[in-house]
């Protein structure tokens, strides 16, 4: 006795008709904050003051690390 009736597939999950995802919405009109944000950055990093205070900022996070370099090492706290 022969089985002339073929069993049917089974559809896998990436063959199957999903949904496609929700996406949210994005406003449209107002630049972003970030344009701001930059602009603002290129303000100060034009003005001689504010070049002293970052380059003090780096020099005194440069000595600290130096001083403490566990207080300054990502090893073990954050994952590659």
């Amino acid at each position: 006795m022969t089985d002339n009736h073929q069993k049917p597939k089974k559809k896998s999950a990436t063959t199957r008709n999903l949904k496609p995802r929700k996406k949210s919405l994005r406003t449209k009109g107002s630049p972003r904050v970030t344009r701001a944000t930059s602009d603002r950055l290129k303000e100060l990093w034009a003005t001689p003051e504010f070049r002293e205070r970052m380059k003090q900022r780096d020099k005194d996070r440069i000595e600290a690390a130096k001083s403490n370099p566990a207080a300054f090492s990502r090893l073990g706290s954050v994952p590659n």
